[in-house]
């Protein structure tokens, strides 16, 4: 073989070689890059509901305070000028539909659908920042257009498709973009820390049907059955709402049978256990834990029901069939003032109970200031008292009358305690009486105690206002609100603790004397170890020594025939009667008696 040859045989090889794999100067491929992992979404929180010492609840195992809103409803007979208010159709009563007020969140000129009866994430989002942390949907089922029924989802539509040639008798078919609204307000809601009620029937709207001049999207056999027997399109809309709620992962939900049941003609407890009994077995079924279940027919509360819902107009004092209790709508005519709505909140929340911020047919304004008192919250219990009167730091002259703020507080303060007429002697139970109203007014958070003939309560300026609550002539609660307040005064010392900020000793004695002798009046000293528990002339004092004792004022008794009746300043009472015998006190911070003290009359 040529040379010339066998050098292109050689680097005809020597190419090859250098094609292959591994080598020559061939480069390793590019490494693919390992991606970010997707950050996992932190869990929202179940919000699970609970009342395991009834009536209080618990909100995923801790003490909850709920503050509920709707935004429903004002009555077609105040329907502010130009709103129209679509009539029903029927053929008995042609009433009118209530409808809520038109939403204008901070007073804006722009509106918000708040897509009543739910809740819009607009109206959740405007009242969430003002600290509401419940709202509540009735899912009807209803029509949805001007004419019909609510016309807040007329481009939404109701929960069914319903054919303007449908026959009232054959199956609906669900209508998807109502249900998707539905899961994404409940997944809305829980983002925002909020439960939701979810009615499931609505028995206001079952009435009207049954009395023909309401229309709801059931065979007329299912309305007539609503309230009162099961029927299988009412099982077949019960299991339709808590399967869509499942999807949404409702443990923030809570489900009530019905609203406003009662007014049902014939209506059946069994229509209420039974109703209970299809959303816990589609619960289980969807894998949500048990939910709470109330029903708002007051006469069957004391059944299986979890809670129970009142739409009483009164004050909310005490619960029904001693579980937790709620009041979610009160169509009061004329309405509460804010005011009132505020203070009837806050004397429920003392009981562990719910009044919820129902509009009606407020005004913009008056939506506005309910809304800042809700936000200003209800306080907690303190031991704020006014400065002693002979303090030389007040203005000698009070200021006539004054703001009127604290009317509803106080008038509502009074239904807790009670009217406590005929007390013998009246002035002295009249005294009793305004020590219990400061009382309970310093448990709702104001700095108050009764005075030598009425209660002084300090408001939101600061300045102590003096009110008149109680006639002295028969201890009855005085009830001309024109008196009231009487008189508004300044004290220019330092403001009053409400707390105790230092540690003090438990007291170990009290030592009382007699204190005024022509009306037989006794002053009480907290001691420890010999010594005050805190020195007399410190501003501090009374708080103070209220923690020492274990956080309330002495209790008084006597024996022999006397008797012995609290004072304006809880550290003295007063002997009445004749005989002798021995006055003994007791305190929470320590067992048995403080005082043991000889007396005669």
């Amino acid at each position: 073989m040529s040379n010339r040859w066998r050098f292109a045989w050689a680097w005809t090889i020597g190419a090859t070689l250098l094609t292959l794999p591994g080598c020559g100067s061939h480069r390793p491929p590019t490494p693919i890059p390992t991606p970010t992992p997707t950050p996992t979404p932190t869990p929202l929180a179940p919000l699970l509901l609970r009342q395991p010492s009834p009536h209080f609840l618990t909100r995923a195992g801790q003490p909850h305070k709920p503050q509920g809103a709707i935004q429903c409803c004002m009555t077609p007979e105040t329907v502010p000028a130009g709103i129209e208010v679509a009539p029903a159709v029927g053929t008995k009563h042609q009433i009118k539909r209530p409808r809520p007020m038109p939403f204008r969140p901070g007073r804006t000129e722009a509106l918000c659908n708040s897509l009543w009866p739910m809740a819009a994430e607009c109206f959740q989002d405007y009242m969430t920042a003002a600290g509401f942390n419940f709202f509540h949907f009735r899912m009807g089922p209803f029509y949805a257009s001007p004419d019909l029924g609510e016309d807040d989802f007329a481009e939404i539509g109701g929960p069914y498709l319903v054919p303007p040639d449908w026959d009232h008798v054959s199956r609906l078919e669900w209508n998807p973009p109502f249900w998707e609204t539905f899961v994404r307000l409940l997944r809305h809601a829980r983002k925002n820390g909020s439960n939701i009620e979810i009615n499931d029937v609505d028995l206001w709207l079952c009435k009207h049907a049954q009395w023909g001049d309401l229309q709801m999207p059931w065979p007329q056999e299912d309305i007539d059955a609503c309230g009162r027997r099961p029927s299988p399109e009412q099982e077949r809309f019960i299991r339709k709402v808590v399967s869509e709620a499942a999807i949404a992962d409702c443990t923030h939900c809570i489900y009530i049978t019905d609203n406003e049941g009662g007014e049902i003609q014939g209506t059946k407890r069994e229509w209420y256990e039974w109703n209970k009994s299809i959303i816990l077995d589609e619960a289980a079924k969807r894998g949500l834990p048990v939910p709470m279940v109330g029903t708002n027919n007051t006469d069957f509360c004391d059944g299986s029901f979890d809670y129970c819902a009142t739409h009483d107009t009164a004050a909310l004092l005490a619960p029904i069939a001693g579980k937790h209790t709620e009041n979610n709508e009160h169509n009061k005519r004329p309405g509460f003032t804010p005011e009132q709505e505020h203070a009837n909140h806050c004397a429920a929340q003392t009981k562990g109970l719910h009044w919820w911020f129902w509009r009606a047919e407020m005004s913009d304004a008056d939506f506005e200031r309910t809304r800042a008192l809700f936000a200003q919250g209800c306080g907690g219990p303190v031991e704020c008292f006014p400065p002693e009167s002979e303090d030389p730091q007040w203005e000698p002259v009070p200021v006539e009358g004054g703001s009127p703020e604290l009317r509803w507080p106080i008038d509502s303060a009074k239904l807790t305690v009670g009217e406590r007429c005929g007390s013998i002697p009246p002035h002295e139970g009249g005294l009793a009486t305004l020590d219990l109203l400061g009382a309970e007014m310093r448990k709702r958070g104001y700095c108050a105690a009764s005075g030598a003939d009425a209660l002084s309560v300090r408001d939101s300026s600061g300045r102590w206002q003096e009110y008149h609550s109680v006639r002295f002539v028969d201890g009855c609660w005085a009830q001309d609100l024109s008196d009231t307040p009487k008189a508004t005064y300044t004290y220019n010392g330092p403001p009053r603790p409400q707390t105790c900020p230092v540690e003090v000793p438990v007291v170990d004695e009290i030592l009382c004397k007699l204190h005024q002798a022509t009306n037989a009046i006794y002053d009480c000293t907290p001691k420890t170890h010999g010594q005050p528990t805190f020195p007399a002339g410190d501003p501090m004092r009374q708080v103070c020594e209220l923690k020492a004792m274990g956080g309330a004022s002495p209790t008084f008794s006597v024996d022999g025939g006397l008797a012995v009746s609290p004072q304006p300043n809880p550290m003295q009472f007063k002997l009445s009667g004749s005989g002798s015998g021995v006055v003994t006190c007791t305190v929470p911070a320590v067992p048995g008696r403080l005082c043991n003290l000889a007396v005669s009359r």
